[in-house]
């Protein structure tokens, strides 16, 4: 990493974390999914103001889950529609021998979503990259802040 310039690396729970700012926050992987539904998308915007140096950014990568032709990920969508919850809304549990069980929630948010949520919370959303699978890459940076040049 450090021939990349990465200095100091951090690897925490977003929601959790606080005292300290930092450039980049780098959430791949479908890392944006972490926060698990809308109402944890807008806890996290909120909070990464926080966590972001004035000029810094969030990088982080999602799924428009509209664009599958997968039979059981249509009907994942579909049902989820019709409970009134996000189409891309998912319940994951992990489960090891000898070990307790984890469940948790995972979010896979479409771009334009992604971006009028990110308006709605004082974010600047800007697609890097997208792909015909509906995979996409983008970049958040925090509007400019009221009395700030």
């Amino acid at each position: 990493m450090l021939r990349c310039g990465i200095t100091d690396v951090v690897i925490a729970d977003a929601m959790k974390f606080a005292g300290r700012r930092f450039d980049t926050l780098l959430m791949l992987m479908n890392g944006i999914g972490m926060v698990g539904s809308i109402e944890g998308l807008e806890r996290f915007l909120r909070h990464a103001h926080e966590l972001i140096q004035p000029g810094g950014q969030i990088v982080c990568d999602s799924i428009d889950v509209s664009v599958t032709l997968v039979p059981q990920h249509i009907a994942y969508r579909e049902a989820n529609v019709a409970a009134d919850r996000s189409p891309g809304q998912q319940a994951f549990e992990m489960d090891c021998v000898g070990a307790v069980s984890t469940q948790f929630d995972w979010l896979h948010i479409d771009y334009p979503s992604l971006g009028e949520w990110c308006e709605a919370n004082g974010w600047d959303a800007v697609l890097l990259e997208k792909e015909d699978n509906g995979h996409y890459l983008c970049k958040l940076t925090e509007k400019t802040r009221r009395g700030q040049n």
